[in-house]
Protein backbone atom coordinates (compact mmCIF):
# COMPACT_ATOMS: atom_id res chain seq x y z
CA UNK A 1 0.00 0.00 0.00
CA UNK A 2 0.98 3.36 -0.45
CA UNK A 3 1.21 5.85 2.11
CA UNK A 4 -2.18 7.42 1.00
CA UNK A 5 -3.98 4.45 0.66
CA UNK A 6 -2.84 3.09 3.87
CA UNK A 7 -4.43 6.21 5.92
CA UNK A 8 -7.74 6.90 3.90
CA UNK A 9 -8.01 2.90 5.08
CA UNK A 10 -7.40 3.21 8.14
CA UNK A 11 -9.74 6.32 8.34
CA UNK A 12 -12.65 4.38 6.91
CA UNK A 13 -11.67 0.89 9.01
CA UNK A 14 -10.63 -1.03 6.17
CA UNK A 15 -7.92 -3.59 6.14
CA UNK A 16 -4.43 -1.80 6.28
CA UNK A 17 -0.85 -3.67 5.46
CA UNK A 18 0.34 -2.34 8.70
CA UNK A 19 -0.79 0.37 10.75
CA UNK A 20 0.14 4.02 9.46
CA UNK A 21 2.33 5.80 11.75
CA UNK A 22 2.60 9.75 11.34
CA UNK A 23 4.98 12.38 12.95
CA UNK A 24 1.77 15.08 12.85
CA UNK A 25 2.95 18.17 12.11
CA UNK A 26 6.36 17.24 11.86
CA UNK A 27 6.67 16.55 8.38
CA UNK A 28 9.53 17.05 5.18
CA UNK A 29 7.08 18.89 3.28
CA UNK A 30 7.70 22.01 4.45
CA UNK A 31 5.87 24.16 7.16
CA UNK A 32 8.37 26.31 8.32
CA UNK A 33 10.47 26.05 11.53
CA UNK A 34 11.88 23.35 12.63
CA UNK A 35 10.69 21.02 9.35
CA UNK A 36 13.17 23.29 7.47
CA UNK A 37 15.93 23.68 9.77
CA UNK A 38 19.62 21.73 8.91
CA UNK A 39 19.78 20.14 12.06
CA UNK A 40 16.48 17.92 11.29
CA UNK A 41 17.46 17.28 8.22
CA UNK A 42 18.46 13.49 9.00
CA UNK A 43 15.72 13.31 10.71
CA UNK A 44 13.22 14.15 7.59
CA UNK A 45 15.27 11.65 5.72
CA UNK A 46 13.91 8.94 8.03
CA UNK A 47 10.35 10.30 8.48
CA UNK A 48 10.12 10.59 4.67
CA UNK A 49 11.23 6.78 3.82
CA UNK A 50 9.41 4.87 6.55
CA UNK A 51 6.38 6.99 7.81
CA UNK A 52 2.65 8.45 6.70
CA UNK A 53 2.60 11.54 6.60
CA UNK A 54 -0.34 14.15 6.81
CA UNK A 55 0.63 17.20 5.72
CA UNK A 56 -0.72 20.27 7.69
CA UNK A 57 -2.57 22.88 5.00
CA UNK A 58 -4.70 25.75 4.84
CA UNK A 59 -5.55 28.25 2.56
CA UNK A 60 -5.51 32.21 2.35
CA UNK A 61 -8.18 34.51 2.61
CA UNK A 62 -8.76 37.65 0.15
CA UNK A 63 -9.65 41.06 0.86
CA UNK A 64 -8.73 42.07 4.49
CA UNK A 65 -10.61 42.31 7.41
CA UNK A 66 -9.77 40.51 10.37
CA UNK A 67 -8.92 36.74 10.86
CA UNK A 68 -9.60 36.73 14.94
CA UNK A 69 -13.26 37.38 14.25
CA UNK A 70 -13.75 35.49 10.95
CA UNK A 71 -15.22 38.38 9.26
CA UNK A 72 -14.05 40.52 6.04
CA UNK A 73 -15.65 43.52 7.79
CA UNK A 74 -14.05 47.05 7.10
CA UNK A 75 -16.10 48.49 10.49
CA UNK A 76 -13.23 46.91 12.85
CA UNK A 77 -9.73 47.40 12.21
CA UNK A 78 -6.35 45.86 13.89
CA UNK A 79 -3.71 47.73 15.45
CA UNK A 80 -0.52 45.95 16.04
CA UNK A 81 3.01 46.71 17.84
CA UNK A 82 5.84 44.59 19.16
CA UNK A 83 8.66 45.36 21.19
CA UNK A 84 11.55 43.57 22.81
CA UNK A 85 12.19 42.28 26.52
CA UNK A 86 15.36 40.62 27.29
CA UNK A 87 15.30 37.82 24.93
CA UNK A 88 11.70 37.56 24.19
CA UNK A 89 9.26 40.02 21.82
CA UNK A 90 6.17 40.92 22.96
CA UNK A 91 3.02 41.47 20.76
CA UNK A 92 -0.10 43.73 21.07
CA UNK A 93 -2.89 43.81 19.03
CA UNK A 94 -5.52 46.51 19.45
CA UNK A 95 -8.86 45.58 18.00
CA UNK A 96 -11.20 48.73 17.03
CA UNK A 97 -14.98 48.05 17.10
CA UNK A 98 -18.09 50.26 16.67
CA UNK A 99 -18.42 49.88 20.55
CA UNK A 100 -14.50 50.39 21.84
CA UNK A 101 -11.15 48.57 21.54
CA UNK A 102 -10.11 45.30 22.69
CA UNK A 103 -6.44 44.73 23.59
CA UNK A 104 -4.67 40.69 22.78
CA UNK A 105 -0.99 40.37 24.07
CA UNK A 106 1.26 37.96 23.81
CA UNK A 107 4.95 36.63 24.11
CA UNK A 108 7.42 34.62 21.84
CA UNK A 109 11.22 33.60 22.90
CA UNK A 110 14.22 32.57 20.56
CA UNK A 111 13.64 28.82 19.22
CA UNK A 112 10.46 28.22 20.96
CA UNK A 113 7.84 27.01 18.26
CA UNK A 114 4.59 28.51 20.34
CA UNK A 115 3.03 31.93 21.82
CA UNK A 116 2.41 32.91 25.40
CA UNK A 117 -0.74 34.87 26.08
CA UNK A 118 -0.96 36.82 28.64
CA UNK A 119 -3.94 39.38 28.22
CA UNK A 120 -6.74 37.99 26.01
CA UNK A 121 -9.44 39.99 24.47
CA UNK A 122 -12.27 39.65 26.07
CA UNK A 123 -12.18 40.62 30.06
CA UNK A 124 -15.60 41.75 31.37
CA UNK A 125 -19.02 42.19 29.88
CA UNK A 126 -18.30 45.05 27.87
CA UNK A 127 -15.82 43.06 25.78
CA UNK A 128 -18.42 40.88 24.82
CA UNK A 129 -20.43 43.76 23.57
CA UNK A 130 -17.66 45.01 21.72
CA UNK A 131 -16.71 41.50 19.94
CA UNK A 132 -20.78 40.79 19.70
CA UNK A 133 -20.32 44.24 17.83
CA UNK A 134 -18.00 43.41 14.79
CA UNK A 135 -19.87 42.63 11.75
CA UNK A 136 -19.65 39.59 9.71
CA UNK A 137 -18.75 39.72 6.27
CA UNK A 138 -18.02 36.56 4.49
CA UNK A 139 -14.41 36.18 3.79
CA UNK A 140 -13.22 34.72 0.04
CA UNK A 141 -11.43 31.40 0.32
CA UNK A 142 -8.09 31.11 -1.79
CA UNK A 143 -7.93 27.49 -1.70
CA UNK A 144 -5.39 27.74 -5.31
CA UNK A 145 -2.60 25.95 -3.44
CA UNK A 146 -4.07 23.01 -2.78
CA UNK A 147 -3.00 21.25 -6.06
CA UNK A 148 0.60 22.09 -4.81
CA UNK A 149 0.17 20.49 -1.65
CA UNK A 150 -1.11 17.23 -3.37
CA UNK A 151 1.36 17.17 -6.08
CA UNK A 152 4.06 17.93 -3.85
CA UNK A 153 3.14 14.66 -1.97
CA UNK A 154 2.32 12.41 -4.39
CA UNK A 155 1.26 9.04 -2.29
CA UNK A 156 3.49 9.97 0.86
CA UNK A 157 0.87 10.85 2.60
CA UNK A 158 -2.55 13.07 2.42
CA UNK A 159 -3.35 16.81 2.93
CA UNK A 160 -4.43 17.60 6.86
CA UNK A 161 -6.52 20.87 7.05
CA UNK A 162 -7.26 22.23 10.20
CA UNK A 163 -9.84 24.08 11.95
CA UNK A 164 -11.35 25.86 14.80
CA UNK A 165 -15.00 24.63 15.65
CA UNK A 166 -16.84 28.14 17.34
CA UNK A 167 -15.69 27.05 21.23
CA UNK A 168 -12.27 27.09 19.75
CA UNK A 169 -12.66 30.75 18.24
CA UNK A 170 -14.86 31.81 21.62
CA UNK A 171 -12.73 30.22 24.51
CA UNK A 172 -9.82 31.83 22.76
CA UNK A 173 -11.05 35.20 23.51
CA UNK A 174 -10.93 34.36 27.30
CA UNK A 175 -8.05 33.41 29.36
CA UNK A 176 -9.16 30.13 30.01
CA UNK A 177 -9.93 30.16 33.84
CA UNK A 178 -12.44 32.95 32.83
CA UNK A 179 -14.22 30.83 30.10
CA UNK A 180 -14.50 28.11 32.30
CA UNK A 181 -16.33 30.41 35.04
CA UNK A 182 -18.41 32.06 32.46
CA UNK A 183 -19.72 28.66 31.36
CA UNK A 184 -21.03 28.18 34.70
CA UNK A 185 -22.30 31.71 35.57
CA UNK A 186 -23.13 33.47 32.42
CA UNK A 187 -23.87 30.62 29.72
CA UNK A 188 -25.98 32.79 27.97
CA UNK A 189 -23.55 34.99 26.72
CA UNK A 190 -21.39 32.29 25.64
CA UNK A 191 -23.77 30.67 23.58
CA UNK A 192 -24.37 34.35 22.19
CA UNK A 193 -20.95 34.27 21.01
CA UNK A 194 -21.23 30.98 20.25
CA UNK A 195 -24.07 31.84 18.02
CA UNK A 196 -21.72 34.58 16.35
CA UNK A 197 -19.01 32.37 15.26
CA UNK A 198 -20.97 29.58 13.88
CA UNK A 199 -21.83 30.55 10.52
CA UNK A 200 -18.45 32.76 10.23
CA UNK A 201 -17.02 28.81 10.70
CA UNK A 202 -19.13 27.21 8.72
CA UNK A 203 -18.71 29.41 5.32
CA UNK A 204 -15.31 29.60 5.86
CA UNK A 205 -15.24 25.84 5.74
CA UNK A 206 -17.96 25.38 2.97
CA UNK A 207 -16.12 27.76 0.62
CA UNK A 208 -12.87 25.25 1.25
CA UNK A 209 -14.90 22.34 0.17
CA UNK A 210 -16.40 23.84 -2.68
CA UNK A 211 -12.84 24.45 -4.34
CA UNK A 212 -12.13 20.89 -3.72
CA UNK A 213 -9.81 20.83 -0.30
CA UNK A 214 -9.87 17.58 1.28
CA UNK A 215 -9.42 14.78 2.13
CA UNK A 216 -8.99 14.96 5.87
CA UNK A 217 -10.00 18.16 7.95
CA UNK A 218 -8.35 18.26 11.87
CA UNK A 219 -11.40 20.21 14.39
CA UNK A 220 -9.93 22.06 16.91
CA UNK A 221 -11.57 23.16 20.06
CA UNK A 222 -13.93 20.27 21.44
CA UNK A 223 -11.13 19.72 24.14
CA UNK A 224 -11.67 23.21 26.24
CA UNK A 225 -15.14 21.73 27.11
CA UNK A 226 -14.20 18.12 28.46
CA UNK A 227 -13.66 17.04 32.05
CA UNK A 228 -12.13 17.89 34.55
CA UNK A 229 -12.47 21.58 33.20
CA UNK A 230 -16.27 21.52 32.48
CA UNK A 231 -18.91 18.83 32.46
CA UNK A 232 -20.49 16.57 29.92
CA UNK A 233 -23.50 18.28 29.72
CA UNK A 234 -21.84 21.57 28.37
CA UNK A 235 -19.99 19.38 25.83
CA UNK A 236 -22.97 18.65 24.41
CA UNK A 237 -24.86 22.48 24.94
CA UNK A 238 -21.10 24.03 22.86
CA UNK A 239 -19.28 21.57 20.80
CA UNK A 240 -22.02 18.99 19.58
CA UNK A 241 -24.76 21.50 18.68
CA UNK A 242 -22.43 23.31 16.72
CA UNK A 243 -19.75 21.30 15.60
CA UNK A 244 -21.78 18.32 13.88
CA UNK A 245 -23.35 20.32 11.60
CA UNK A 246 -19.72 20.79 10.27
CA UNK A 247 -19.00 16.96 10.18
CA UNK A 248 -22.11 16.58 8.13
CA UNK A 249 -20.79 19.67 5.69
CA UNK A 250 -17.64 18.07 5.34
CA UNK A 251 -19.51 14.66 4.80
CA UNK A 252 -21.66 16.06 2.03
CA UNK A 253 -18.63 17.07 0.31
CA UNK A 254 -17.07 12.84 0.66
CA UNK A 255 -14.67 14.02 3.39
CA UNK A 256 -13.52 13.17 6.44
CA UNK A 257 -13.76 14.58 9.99
CA UNK A 258 -10.86 13.76 12.48
CA UNK A 259 -11.79 15.21 16.30
CA UNK A 260 -8.83 16.81 18.14
CA UNK A 261 -10.21 16.15 21.65
CA UNK A 262 -7.36 16.38 24.79
CA UNK A 263 -8.69 15.86 28.57
CA UNK A 264 -11.27 12.74 30.14
CA UNK A 265 -12.17 11.62 26.30
CA UNK A 266 -14.01 8.76 27.77
CA UNK A 267 -16.64 10.94 29.05
CA UNK A 268 -17.68 12.74 26.05
CA UNK A 269 -16.28 9.61 23.46
CA UNK A 270 -19.97 8.80 22.83
CA UNK A 271 -21.07 12.31 21.69
CA UNK A 272 -17.87 12.32 19.15
CA UNK A 273 -19.12 9.14 17.87
CA UNK A 274 -22.75 10.56 17.98
CA UNK A 275 -21.57 14.03 15.59
CA UNK A 276 -20.31 11.60 12.95
CA UNK A 277 -16.22 12.09 13.92
CA UNK A 278 -14.43 9.51 11.13
CA UNK A 279 -11.43 9.72 13.43
CA UNK A 280 -10.54 11.74 16.81
CA UNK A 281 -7.39 12.62 18.32
CA UNK A 282 -5.97 11.69 20.72
CA UNK A 283 -6.53 9.15 22.74
CA UNK A 284 -5.17 9.33 26.40
CA UNK A 285 -4.49 6.24 28.74
CA UNK A 286 -4.71 6.80 32.67
CA UNK A 287 -2.98 8.94 34.43
CA UNK A 288 -3.47 11.66 32.04
CA UNK A 289 -6.71 10.80 30.32
CA UNK A 290 -9.52 8.04 31.31
CA UNK A 291 -9.64 6.43 27.74
CA UNK A 292 -7.86 3.47 26.57
CA UNK A 293 -7.35 2.30 22.78
CA UNK A 294 -9.42 -1.02 23.50
CA UNK A 295 -12.00 1.01 25.14
CA UNK A 296 -12.28 3.30 22.31
CA UNK A 297 -12.29 0.78 19.44
CA UNK A 298 -15.67 -1.25 20.45
CA UNK A 299 -18.12 -2.34 18.15
CA UNK A 300 -21.04 0.06 18.81
CA UNK A 301 -18.67 2.85 17.75
CA UNK A 302 -18.71 5.01 14.74
CA UNK A 303 -15.49 6.74 14.82
CA UNK A 304 -11.97 5.55 14.99
CA UNK A 305 -8.81 6.62 17.08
Amino acid sequence: MTSRERLLNAVLRKPVDRIPISTYELVPYGGGWPNDDPSYASLMDFIREHTDVMKMWGPRSLGGGLGYFVSATQEANAEHRSWPEGESTHHEVIIHTPKGPLRHRSRTDPHVHTAWAYERFVKNDEDIERVLSVPYVPNTCDASGMSVAVEELGDAGIPLISIGDPVCNVSELFRFEDFMERAFTDRASIERLLDAFFPRVYDWLRQMLEQGVGPLFRICGPEYVTPPYLPPELFRAFVVKYTQPLIELIHQHACYARVHCHGRFGRVMEMIAEMGADATDPVEPPPLGDATLAEVRVPSATASA
